[in-house]
């Protein structure tokens, strides 16, 4: 005796998974066409373990800083160098996978020195990886002044010659009643 079931086409091709427990339903048809067997097939697909980012960039807007080393999904801890006086960036950096998440574990804000900015990577199975960026901002050469005013009370005097950050020396006259100056 040979069998001559016939498997239903509906049954038979490519099927996607999605994470967790997939049921498929394979339904064969006897010879006679009215007899059917139904069988389950049940794939569990794993949940993603992947921690790794394809890329990360540290950009103020306007420029993007070079990370040291070049990055690779690989290398958790990387050295920027970044423009004076620059007092926020953006850290970013996309996933090797679009299961897994990111999220920024510190504030934009930057300050003189070194600033440690971390990425933490979670699989969609909880698993974690951190990379982890050390941006140098340098401290300001800057030592002039943007400004000078001088008051006594509420009045505000003109100084002699008008303000200049180059100029480093002025002459203030006021009369013998003021006994003080705020500057």
């Amino acid at each position: 005796n040979k069998d001559t079931s016939v498997v239903a086409p509906e049954s038979l091709g490519t099927k996607l998974l999605n994470t967790g427990v997939n049921e498929f339903s394979i339904l064969v048809i006897a010879e006679d066409g009215e007899s059917t067997e139904i069988y389950k097939l049940y794939v569990n697909r794993l949940k993603n373990s992947n921690t790794n980012l394809i890329s990360a960039q540290v950009t103020d807007g306007n420029e993007d800083y070079e990370i040291s080393p070049e990055f690779s999904p690989n290398v958790t801890n990387y050295n920027v160098e970044v423009k004076e006086g620059l007092m926020a960036i953006t850290l970013d950096g996309i996933p090797e996978v679009n299961t897994s998440i990111i999220r920024l574990l510190d504030t934009s804000i930057m300050s003189p020195g070194v600033n440690v900015k971390r990425i933490l990577v979670i699989a969609e199975d909880g698993s974690t990886k951190t990379y982890t960026f050390n941006i140098t901002r340098p401290r300001s050469t800057n030592a002039y002044l943007s400004g000078l005013t001088v008051k006594a009370d509420e009045e505000t005097f003109n100084y002699i010659p008008a303000f200049d950050k180059d100029v480093f020396e002025y002459t203030l006259n006021v009369e013998n009643s003021v006994k003080s100056v705020e500057v």
